[in-house]
């Protein structure tokens, strides 16, 4: 898992100064000779399209490192391996396979807890999945890496989605219930041979990531474009950004951030919290659009706003653990009920909170 996330942030992050960030610099400067009204044009539409065209190599990379696990039977292996072992707190190998769905996105990974074998595990397994770093929460963290951690970015992302693990082992052990109660999952493959190592095809492969990465820039654009767009109009409600709408609500609850390290001058990542619940892809956009990111790159911005390294490493663990994004919810209050949902959103936020505050007073 270390190499897949060295590979993906290495390899892409080289990609995206080398080939992508000429391009978002194009952009913004071609919409800047052709527009009369550069507040909603380029900080909204060039922003927003400078931000999805970035998402491309981390997440390509990222998911082709995925698939040549999968290809190769690597995770059909850990399923029957980790299974002896899960079935302690009444979960299956097939729970670890839907938790691990997680990071490419949590809604199918919660989705696809329908298929396990009983209603404890689907409980457990789906309250699990929130917190496995998703695709979306990647490129927050490649985008904050580059600001604050350009030499050890490797390390910091893993840690990230080591945390996140923790978080989800610790829930599942928490709901588990009475141990004497829990049912033995069984599994009929249990006691048969490791199914055998393949050698991927690399056609399929990248045929499959970017499959996968086209439905996220498709999903994902449908937000941040759009919100984008809106950002923009908001934060131009007044001559001085500092007084516009945005900037008021941002103010407004920016005290109930600063023990987590934000800042009043630092507002607009108060901001890219809130629309960080509707979708995570979101977040980056919201901050592109908020902050005056140099050629269109928003990593300047980020190491004048935040006032430390421990910040901005809390702020990441926040966005690591709170409230999982609308469609998240959705798809836990269809799975389980209303109930686990209104739960998931608790928990997860008051962890975020707890841990994101306690590592940056720490």
């Amino acid at each position: 898992m270390y190499l897949l996330f060295g590979f993906a942030v290495s390899f892409g992050g080289y990609l995206e100064a080398t080939c992508i960030d000429p391009i978002n610099r194009a952009i913004i400067i071609g919409l800047q000779n052709i527009s009369t009204n550069n507040a909603i044009v380029v900080d909204g539409l060039g922003r927003g399209i400078a931000t999805m065209l970035s998402f491309i190599p981390v997440l390509m990379c990222a998911f082709v490192a995925i698939a040549a696990l999968e290809h190769s039977g690597y995770i059909a292996r850990a399923e029957r391996v980790v299974h002896s072992l899960v079935n302690k707190f009444g979960l299956s190998g097939k729970s670890l396979i839907t938790i691990i769905i997680g990071f490419g996105c949590n809604v199918p990974a919660i989705l696809n807890t329908k298929h396990l074998n009983t209603r404890q595990e689907r409980i457990q397994a789906a309250l699990m999945s929130p917190f496995m770093s998703c695709s979306a929460r990647l490129a927050i963290y490649t985008v904050f890496t580059a600001a604050f951690f350009p030499v050890n970015g490797l390390n910091i992302i893993f840690s990230l989605y080591l945390a996140g693990i923790l978080v989800a082992v610790l829930t599942g052990i928490m709901l588990r219930g009475n141990q004497k109660d829990l049912p033995q999952i069984a599994t009929s493959n249990s006691n048969n041979k490791l199914p055998e190592y393949n050698l991927p095809n690399m056609y399929n492969i990248l045929r499959s990531s970017w499959r996968r990465t086209r439905h996220f820039l498709n999903k994902a654009g449908k937000i941040i474009v759009p919100f984008c767009i809106i950002i923009a109009c908001l934060n131009n409600t007044a001559v001085d950004t500092e007084h516009s709408v945005l900037a008021k609500i941002g103010k407004s609850i920016t005290p109930i951030f600063q023990p987590m390290g934000l800042t009043q001058d630092n507002w607009q990542a108060s901001v890219a919290l809130l629309t960080g619940v509707l979708a995570k892809e979101a977040l980056v956009g919201t901050l592109g659009s908020l902050y005056d990111a140099p050629e269109g790159t928003i990593e300047t911005a980020l190491a004048d706003r935040f006032t430390s390294k421990a910040a901005a490493f809390a702020y990441l663990l926040f966005v690591l653990l709170y409230f999982p994004c609308i469609s998240v919810i959705t798809a836990i209050s269809k799975e389980l009920n209303k109930k686990w949902a209104a739960f998931s959103v608790v928990w997860t936020t008051g962890v975020a909170y707890i841990a994101a505050t306690v590592f940056y007073q720490a």
